[in-house]
C-alpha cells in the first residue's frame, strides 16, 4: 500500500512538473505573438491571448493536482 502511495505522488509530482513546464513555454509563446504582434488571418484579431488561457488551464491542472496529493481520496467539490 505504501508503494502505491509513493507511486501516485511520484505520478503527481511529475505530472505538476511537466504541466509547469507546459505552462512556462506557453507564456513565452504568447509574449513573442504578442511582441510580434500575430494576428488572425480574416479577422485579423490579436492571437496572443490564446497561449494565455491554455497557460492559466495548465496553472489550474497542477492547483489541482497539488490538491489531490495532499487530500487524497478527498473530494474537490460536495455534490
Amino acid at each position: 500500500m505504501v508503494l502505491l502511495s509513493a507511486g501516485i505522488a511520484g505520478l503527481g509530482l511529475f505530472t505538476m512538473m511537466l504541466v509547469s513546464l507546459f505552462a512556462w513555454e506557453l507564456v513565452r509563446y504568447g509574449a513573442g505573438l504578442r511582441k510580434s504582434g500575430e494576428v488572425s488571418m480574416t479577422l485579423q484579431l490579436p492571437v496572443f491571448w490564446v497561449p494565455y488561457v491554455m497557460a492559466f488551464a495548465c496553472v489550474v491542472v497542477v492547483l489541482v493536482t497539488l490538491y489531490r496529493l495532499f487530500h487524497p481520496g478527498k473530494a474537490l467539490l460536495k455534490p
